[in-house]
């Protein structure tokens, strides 16, 4: 499974950088969001931004927000490059002289306007328009392998996420507990399914309590 995983982040990295050779849209704004394994990525014409996503996590992207935004921009361009926007009347004229048609904004607003539409596109993550959910809380299925008195079965639900790092409720053949975890898939591409745990619960025969260090995937 991991092995698998691993193999399809790889080839959502490969897609990226084919569509960031091919684009010809200008640099301001992305041309594409691909979320894809542990990780999401903002391609431009010139450059691919990058950011992590847990397994637990999701993404949402504004698309609504992005081609207004994308309108804007151009009828702002087009209006300081002097051509009429579409849609927009020919310039009225009062006693003899020409006036800006309704709607026209003035050249330093205009300027202004076009920066700040620039920002948001140059950066949707900071702007609202694509959100990562990167920590919260889940329900989702484990297993693994743990060692501590002796090497055991592990089964568990990792119930909490922040980026890397789990907490999670799980059982072995002795014991009951809780378990802190980090995923390994910054260390290995391949194995990005993969988790390190330390495992801390109550023994069943009431011995005690004992600690215990695994690896484990989810499910």
């Amino acid at each position: 499974i991991a092995l698998l995983t691993g193999k399809s982040a790889m080839d959502s990295k490969q897609l990226a950088d084919d569509l960031a050779a091919k684009l010809s849209a200008g640099s301001e704004a992305p041309a594409a969001v691909i979320a894809s394994g542990n990780q999401v990525e903002v391609v431009y014409r010139d450059r691919i931004v990058t950011r992590y996503l847990p397994a637990e996590g999701g993404v949402k992207f504004n698309t609504v927000e992005y081609q207004k935004a994308l309108s804007a921009l151009d009828s702002l361009l087009k209006m300081r490059e002097g051509a009429k926007p579409e849609g927009q009347s020919e310039t009225p004229v009062a006693n003899g002289a020409e006036t800006p048609a309704l709607g026209v904004t003035p050249s330093p607003a205009i300027a202004t306007s076009i920066d700040s539409l620039k920002a948001i596109l140059r950066d949707p993550l900071g702007s609202g328009l694509l959100k990562i959910k990167t920590w919260g809380l889940c329900a989702r299925p484990e297993i693994g392998i743990c060692y501590g008195t002796g090497s055991e079965f592990y089964a568990g639900v990792k119930v909490a996420y922040w980026n890397r790092y789990g907490a999670s409720m799980g059982t072995t053949k002795n014991q009951i507990g809780i378990a802190i975890s980090r995923r390994i898939d910054d260390v290995s591409k391949i194995l990005r399914n993969t988790e390190l745990l330390i495992m801390c619960g109550q023994r069943y025969d009431n011995r005690g309590v004992n600690v215990n260090f695994g690896v484990k995937v989810g499910l």
